[in-house]
């Protein structure tokens, strides 16, 4: 048996159903073409920015918001897994799952930018990084293991 990525079956829906709804998440609808372009410039500005020597891991910490779906998307269509942080966490413990996982890039929805920013560093802005486009991509700063 052959095996597809996990994102295949979701650009198919989205070439076949480009207007069709994809997403209803905090009051926004999404459609399939706009997931789509959304997610693909989220994989290449992982593609971009992320180190090399890194494990092929992107974490998303966004909570059913439209960052957490083109997020987990794009970490996929980047060729990268995600790890998906829950920010009812306490800090110490999401550090934790970033340190063991080895995370070396991230995606954070904008109402949990400041909460996670004691121990992220933020690359310089670049277009696809801005407010508009929802998406931040980090660079965990080194940290002695406990």
């Amino acid at each position: 048996m052959k095996y597809k990525p996990l994102w295949t079956g979701f650009l198919k829906s989205a070439y076949e159903f480009p207007d069709r709804p994809a997403v209803y998440v905090a009051g926004h609808t999404i459609s399939y073409d706009q997931l789509r372009h959304k997610a693909l410039r989220y994989a290449a500005t992982i593609q971009k920015h992320a180190p090399g020597c890194a494990p092929p891991l992107t974490a998303v910490y966004a909570y059913r918001t439209p960052t957490a779906f083109k997020g987990v998307l794009g970490s996929l269509l980047s060729g990268h897994g995600y790890v998906p942080l829950n920010r009812t966490f306490p800090l110490e413990r999401t550090r934790n799952m970033l340190q063991l996982s080895g995370c070396r890039s991230m995606i954070v929805a904008d109402q949990l930018m400041r909460r996670i920013s004691t121990f992220v560093e933020k690359k310089t802005k670049s277009p696809r990084q801005s407010k508009k486009n929802n998406l931040f991509i980090a660079f965990l700063r080194k940290t002695r293991s406990a």
